[in-house]
């Protein structure tokens, strides 16, 4: 009598198991549409432009997608650095920055991108 009740024990507790593995299986998965990520880019390449301080700021980068666990964006951008208030507007050299947009709180922060670092 007593092996039988071990045997239901187990059993029960394999069915048990294979059940949660089912409920979780079934579970639906959370996942980016193409359509989300085009509109999250779009995002990036305008926060980044705008806070760059470039003229005629263009991406110059596809965007590299940090893991969730930093959850940033990067993108470069190129143009030429805007003139200084009262000046006559000069041709300047183009300019680099690497922009990272926090994905979390849709700040971004601008670095130069010189020559030596590359």
């Amino acid at each position: 009598m007593r092996i039988n009740h071990v045997r239901f024990k187990y059993l029960s507790l394999a069915n048990m198991v294979v059940a949660g593995l089912m409920a979780t299986l079934a579970m639906p998965v959370f996942a980016s549409s193409d359509k989300a990520w085009a509109d999250h880019d779009r995002k990036v390449a305008q926060k980044c432009t705008a806070a760059s301080g470039l003229m005629n700021a263009v991406v110059s980068s596809k965007p590299i997608l940090f893991d969730d666990t930093v959850g940033y964006t990067a993108i470069t951008l190129r143009g030429h650095l805007k003139p200084v208030a009262g000046s006559q507007p000069k041709a300047t050299a183009t300019q680099e920055k690497l922009c990272l947009y926090m994905r979390k709180t849709g700040q971004v922060h601008i670095s130069d991108i010189s020559p030596a670092t590359r």
